[in-house]
């Protein structure tokens, strides 16, 4: 570049020469050959003696405005800044300032706007090229500008001019159409355009200066742009590519391979990638994230251990990660039977809120372990239950949750939380039906005990709400007659007694014989009550005959009094 610079200062200044050496007098001869001394160092970069040359000629010359005298002070100038001497820009600065008609005004400009692009004196070098006049420039020297100048509002920030000047410095051949080309992708990348980001990266792949920078970008643009078939595709090579250069972007191009996978719901696949990268990278700038992350790859790959591990570095923040990762460990846990964890885990995802569904699901498994661990009287479970069935009335594990907390009341013999738990599952089958018999049965037997007689027939009669056990509704016969006979309603204790006879499952009933038993009593106990006491009366006979039956191990079992 300096070389086309020097041709055409030569060509100018020969130039300016044949017009001077036709108007001075012949005493100059003398000085002009001095001149073309300097010009020569000057076109051989011997920029020292070509200064003192100048500077010589400018001594010798008295005119001030003499062409060739403009010429050195132009050129002494150029080569102060060259030489990086300290006062080369003041030179150049008050070269303008005194000859702002001269034609090297325009290649001072240059001059002073590139000698502060080499120093990365940014902002003043845009302050020079901002006097250069593009028409004044050649093409290869236009090319020069808009990369430098471009480099130069990259350095400072104006990334949107900068990709403008970079689209036309690489537009041509030239020394600067590579690193053109470069920045020009890294800012159409920064700025969200990946086609043309990735087409840009695309050709410096094979470049000598960039091509170990490149398997990063492509790699990323693929997964930016949702194309994990295409990261899946070039993301080994350029794994590969990446560690050969040993780049300090190889951790990153194997998460990028590992989430890929993930994505793709490979986590076999995945795992040896994602362990590079946790093998790979400072545990300082590994985030919570990437650990959930290798969790999860664990988890669906059946290491349970090692995926509970990578979850407990999720729970340091409360936020959704943490509330997943527990209740991740939890289901871990279950899979390693340390259920104590397991319920630990599950109790902390659903005391978070951040995930309502997770929370949900959580609450129900943290309730299942409570009564699974638990030891009578089982308050854990029944309380977890019950504010699990309070926050979610409508769930669909609903019944579930109701036949658990079922289970839990049986446990406790509390018959009438039970029964209460038992009429609110809506969809029962023959199994929650026999339950709600039996159920509803000892909550009547154990009213009865306590001499709530009229409650517990009520209970008994809920026993016939469902009659799937013949046995367990004739048992509850005999109970109602009962009831009735404690409260010396004689004539409905018979009926009832003989309600009971008539029932499918009288004959296996344990109350049969005792049946019989009371059967008797109810009529010997009318009898007694009747206002014309006859002992050949027929409840007199009547109790006789059910006493004998009673008695009688051919007709009847003993009843377990």
């Amino acid at each position: 570049m300096k070389n086309v610079k020097k041709l055409l200062f030569a060509l100018l200044a020969a130039f300016i020469s044949l017009n001077v050496a036709a108007q001075v007098p012949v005493a100059l001869y003398d000085n002009t050959k001095i001149y073309r001394e300097a010009l020569e160092l000057f076109d051989h970069e011997k920029y020292v003696p070509a200064k003192e040359k100048f500077e010589d000629f400018i001594r010798l010359e008295k005119n001030p405005q003499h062409a060739l005298r403009i010429n050195s002070e132009y050129y002494s100038g150029v080569c102060a800044l060259y030489l990086l001497h300290k006062d080369a820009e003041y030179q150049l600065e008050k070269f303008v300032l005194e000859h702002p008609d001269s034609p090297w005004k325009q290649r001072a400009f240059f001059e002073l706007a590139t000698f502060n692009y080499q120093k990365k004196s940014y902002k003043k070098a845009l302050e020079w090229f901002d006097h250069v006049d593009m028409k004044e420039l050649s093409n290869a020297e236009k090319t020069e500008f808009y990369y430098k100048r471009g480099h130069a509002r990259f350095e400072e920030g104006d990334k949107s001019n900068a990709r403008v000047d970079f689209f036309e410095a690489k537009q041509n051949e030239s020394e600067f159409k590579q690193p053109a080309l470069y920045y020009y992708s890294h800012i159409t990348y920064e700025q969200g355009d990946y086609q043309t980001a990735l087409e840009g990266f695309l050709q410096l792949e094979n470049d000598p200066v960039f091509k170990a920078l490149m398997p990063y970008y492509i790699t990323q643009i693929y997964y930016k742009q949702k194309k994990y078939d295409e990261v899946l595709r070039y993301g080994p090579t350029a794994l590969a590519q990446a560690e050969t250069n040993a780049t300090k972007r190889v951790p990153e191009i194997a998460r990028l391979i590992g989430d890929s996978y993930c994505i793709k719901e490979n986590y076999a696949a995945a795992l040896p990638y994602l362990e590079q990268y946790h093998a790979a990278t400072d545990k300082a700038e590994i985030t919570r994230e990437d650990y959930y992350q290798l969790g999860y790859a664990y988890h669906k790959t059946s290491q349970w251990q090692k995926a509970v591990d990578s979850y407990g570095n999720c729970d340091d923040e409360n936020d959704e990660l943490h509330q997943r990762s527990s209740y991740n460990m939890g289901e871990c846990y279950l899979k390693l039977e340390q259920k104590e964890y397991a319920r630990n885990a599950f109790e902390d995802a659903s005391n978070m809120t951040f995930n309502p569904e997770i929370q949900e699901d959580a609450m129900f498994n943290y309730a299942k372990l409570a009564f699974e661990l638990s030891y009578n009287p089982f308050h854990e479970a029944i309380t977890a239950f019950e504010e699990y069935l309070e926050k979610y009335p409508n769930s669909k594990r609903r019944d579930e949750a109701y036949e658990f907390l079922l289970n839990v009341y049986m446990k406790t013999r509390n018959y009438e939380r039970a029964l209460a738990a038992l009429e609110k599952i809506q969809n029962k089958d023959n199994r929650v039906k026999e339950a709600y018999q039996v159920v509803a049965y000892n909550r009547g037997v154990e009213l009865f005990q306590a001499e709530k007689f009229a409650d517990a027939d009520k209970s008994f009669d809920k026993v016939f709400t469902y009659q799937i056990n013949p046995v367990v509704s004739a048992d509850s016969r005999f109970w109602k007659a009962e009831v009735s006979y404690r409260l010396r309603d004689y004539n409905k204790a018979i009926q009832r007694y003989q309600e009971f006879f008539t029932e499918a499952g009288a004959y296996n009933s344990e109350f049969y014989g005792a049946a019989h038993y009371g059967f008797g009593y109810a009529y010997f106990k009318k009898g007694l009550d009747e206002d014309n006491f006859d002992l050949s009366t027929n409840l007199f006979t009547n109790a006789n005959t059910s006493f004998r039956k009673y008695v009688d191990g051919s007709h009847a079992k003993i009843p377990k009094k």
